[in-house]
């Protein structure tokens, strides 16, 4: 059974820090003794959900990691089960599990995380943006202390050390300082799908290449011969754990360096206990296939 994987700009951001501090001045019910019970579609939800809830929380993710939820809807067991909290990103793929839950009956009052993505660029995998990781991290917050008014005050604490950390790192990488400085000049970078976009205003120029639409498409060796011909031919391709080994195998063949980085947080293992973790070892790998580049272009 599928269920049980995780048992167990300031202005905006000012504004939702001071209505969770209203919904804490506020209980409506008595104090629970128990955890809070929370449905999640997918394991990045779950994540974050335990980065904010921590041990006041306990979530179940519909689907697992690495689990395709385009072609495996979840079997549900026939037990009565009631959630205070069901959260989705509100993509198609998560219809099959929506539709699973409200035909066994359970009770699990559905809420969807919004995309804070504001324009066409990526927004297929936002939270590896540093700023739409913190909206989430946000938005869930919110969530959890309007059901939850009591404990309020912890997941507002909670999330203000993730804000703070996150915001830290990425205006350290911003400035190139010492251990985190990305290479300077620029870069032709090519990403296999759209997945891996979101994660490249924090760490370097837009993509000048998308190859494929589907994440899960391999790319014929004759496609990397054709764009290598081209003068200004990608010098690093950006996959993920996802990606089909093909990729890197003819990429690879013709020279690029390949960089994979992790989709979701629940591809570290262990998973990591915060979100900086995730952000961090991502920017890792990014900066040092950069640093690759530069170091074998050749001297002109």
């Amino acid at each position: 059974m599928r269920l049980g994987y995780r048992l167990g700009g300031m202005g905006p951001r000012l504004l939702v820090i001071l209505s969770l501090l209203f919904l804490v001045g506020c209980p409506t019910g008595p104090a629970r003794e128990s955890e809070l019970a929370v449905l999640v579609t997918h394991p990045i939800l779950a994540d974050v959900v335990e980065w904010v809830g921590g041990e006041k929380v306990r979530v179940d993710s519909l689907f697992l990691p690495k689990e395709n939820p385009l072609y495996s809807p979840p079997p549900l067991d026939d037990e009565h089960r009631i959630y205070r909290l069901f959260l989705s990103l509100g993509v198609p793929w998560e219809e099959s599990g929506i539709s699973a839950v409200q035909s066994a009956g359970w009770y699990a009052p559905h809420r969807v995380i919004k995309n804070p993505r504001v324009s066409d660029f990526g927004g297929f995998a936002y939270w590896l943006h540093g700023s739409y990781l913190n909206d989430m991290l946000i938005q869930v917050a919110t969530m959890l202390s309007e059901i939850d008014p009591r404990n309020g005050a912890f997941y507002h604490q909670r999330i203000q050390e993730h804000l703070e950390e996150i915001d830290t790192y990425f205006m350290n990488v911003r400035f190139g300082v010492e251990g985190v400085a990305l290479p300077k000049g620029k870069m032709r970078i090519a990403t296999h799908s759209p997945m891996e976009e979101d994660i490249l205003p924090f760490v370097g120029p837009a993509p000048l290449w998308r190859l494929v639409e589907n994440p899960l498409d391999e790319i014929p060796l004759e496609r990397f011969l054709e764009l290598e011909r081209d003068i200004l031919s990608p010098e690093l391709l950006l996959i993920s754990t996802y990606t089909p080994k093909s990729v890197r195998e003819n990429a690879e063949s013709v020279g690029w360096v390949v960089v994979e980085i992790l989709l979701f947080p629940s591809d570290m293992n262990p998973p990591p206990e915060r979100p900086i973790t995730f952000v961090k070892e991502n920017v890792r790998r990014i900066r040092e296939g950069m640093w690759q580049v530069v170091n074998e272009r050749p001297e002109s």
